[in-house]
């Protein structure tokens, strides 16, 4: 931070980082025997699995770059402004993506070993400005801004592999070389302003609204080459090969949106009462503007998510221990994004739409309570949601489904926790968090079980230097990470994968 006067700074940060994440692919519900075979083996969840390696070995590559120059001034007591440019890049590479995988050959699927997806990589840019001014006038608070972003997606996605042409003769074989890039570029241009204005000491109105307009544009790509060779003649018999190629796919298109926020504001004292509404969006991203149908690139169709919210909560200080705050809401939504498939799914390509309308109605209430000189602190939280499509259909290339009135998939139901921490001196506390996880519904309609978590740990404070010792998941509690029973897309769906068990961590830090 440079002071260029004293109402005048200047700001720099910058960082990288690079690592490498080694890990497996997620376990599948069934295993093929050899190459080529339509033949399975049953591999279903069970606690005897929850250690067991996937069928594979990926090794992804990561370099992140962060930077951002910040411009603040002050003009007066009540005038302030700033400015601030950045850049973002990360890069996720494949130096090493082998599986064993179901993959989709029209309308069936074959088992393929050692599928590879070696030297595919994913790259996300974004450059931009933020511009923002705020009043501070003597009935509440005006902010204005502006934020331009322009985001540079790029996908490489490479595909090989081998397999027997005929599971009675391994020495006639086929291979094929698939490739996938794309070019997925988004610039948004976006003017806000929010006004809070206190007609009282005690109420106060905010309004607030935003408009955006973002503008696409990019390309899908397809290319691929398959051959065929006999390994048990010699000389080697010809291989013949074949190319194919989609057309491709411009990516093109401009899409508006605006938001607006109404929310009025009562204090009393010791806590406050609120109500809220708010016209919301979700934009699209890039990619999900193109899908694959009939073998083609196609455009998606996919409109802008647009939410209604209306919310009414109270928060309040109950003496001098106890806090508690809750919350009623209820949100609408028309048109909300949903995805199936993937880029070599096959059995009915990959895309995107929406359902024309779903509902997420719930409550929220937290507590906290401090005693013996807040030594002993004590936290309670509790949050229900139902989260269902009023209207839609689950739709893939060639076969849909009604959703009406079934649950939004992945989306618990409840979650509550129950902290509680004690400092038994000035050097030392414990403390323990527990959370407990309502049952939730996967694409397919399959349970996935509700499961409740323990952590626990001690805490130690020296002047500038504290640690944390602690175990998570102290019971060992056996639950999912990712669970998707859809038998009908077994390349990318009918797969699941464990959360960590039991796992002991040390956290050092030093303030300077």
């Amino acid at each position: 931070m440079w002071d260029i006067t004293q109402n005048h700074s200047l700001g720099l940060e910058a960082s990288y980082f690079q690592g490498y994440i080694t890990t497996t692919p997620n376990l599948l519900f069934r295993l093929g025997s050899a190459n080529g075979q339509s033949s399975s083996t049953d591999n279903s969840p069970d606690k005897s699995k929850r250690y067991d390696s996937g069928q594979g070995s990926i090794k992804t590559k990561q370099d992140r770059i962060d930077t951002a120059l910040t411009y603040d001034a002050k003009f007066g007591e009540n005038h302030k402004f700033q400015a601030k440019a950045f850049f973002h890049y990360l890069k996720n590479k494949y130096d090493t993506n082998l599986q064993d995988i179901w993959y989709a050959r029209g309308n069936t699927s074959m088992w393929v070993q050692d599928f590879s997806q070696s030297g595919s990589y994913f790259v996300d840019e974004k450059i931009g400005l933020n511009l923002r001014y705020d009043w501070k006038h003597y009935k509440g608070l005006l902010i204005v801004g502006l934020d331009s972003v322009y985001n540079i997606g790029e996908r490489f996605l490479s595909l090989y592999y081998d397999v027997p042409l005929m599971p009675t003769n391994p020495n006639m074989r086929m291979n094929h070389y698939l490739y996938t890039p794309i070019l997925a570029n988004k610039w948004t241009n976006s003017l806000y302003a929010i006004e809070k204005f206190d007609f009282t000491k005690r109420f106060s109105l905010t309004l607030g609204a935003r408009y955006e307009n973002a503008n696409y544009t990019g390309k899908r790509r397809y290319s691929s080459n398959m051959g065929m060779s006999m390994t048990n003649t010699y000389p080697a018999s010809p291989t013949p090969s074949y190319n194919t190629t989609r057309p491709d796919k411009a990516i093109n298109d401009n899409i508006s949106n605006y938001a607006l926020e109404l929310v009025p504001n009562y204090n009393f004292g010791a806590g406050n009462v609120y109500a809220k509404y708010e016209k919301g969006f979700r934009s699209p991203n890039p990619d999900t503007l193109t899908g694959v149908a009939g073998g083609r690139y196609v455009d998606s169709n996919v409109k802008s998510e647009q939410y209604h919210t209306f919310e009414v909560g109270s928060k309040s200080q109950i003496g001098k221990y106890v806090f508690l705050s809750g919350s009623a809401f209820y949100t609408l939504t028309q048109d909300e994004l949903y995805n199936y498939g993937s880029a070599h799914s096959g059995l009915s390509g990959f895309g995107y739409r929406n359902y024309d309308l779903t509902q997420r109605a719930g409550v929220e209430i937290f507590s906290k309570q401090e005693f013996f000189g807040q030594s002993l602190r004590f936290s309670e939280s509790f949050t229900y949601v139902d989260a269902r499509i009023l209207k839609g259909t689950f739709a893939t290339d060639n076969a849909s489904r009604s959703m009406n009135g079934e649950r939004i998939p992945y989306t618990s139901n409840y979650k509550a926790t129950i902290g509680i921490n004690y400092d038994f001196s000035r050097h030392f506390g414990i403390w323990t968090q527990n959370s407990f996880i309502g049952a939730q519904k996967d694409i397919a309609g399959g349970t996935i079980k509700s499961y409740s978590l323990t952590d626990l740990g001690l805490d130690m404070r020296f002047g500038d230097f504290s640690a944390t010792f602690g175990v998570r998941n102290v019971f060992d509690t056996v639950y999912f990470s990712y669970y998707n029973s859809d038998a009908s897309d077994p390349t990318i769906g009918n797969s699941y994968l464990y959360a960590k068990g039991q796992e002991v961590f040390l956290d050092l830090r030093y303030a300077f």
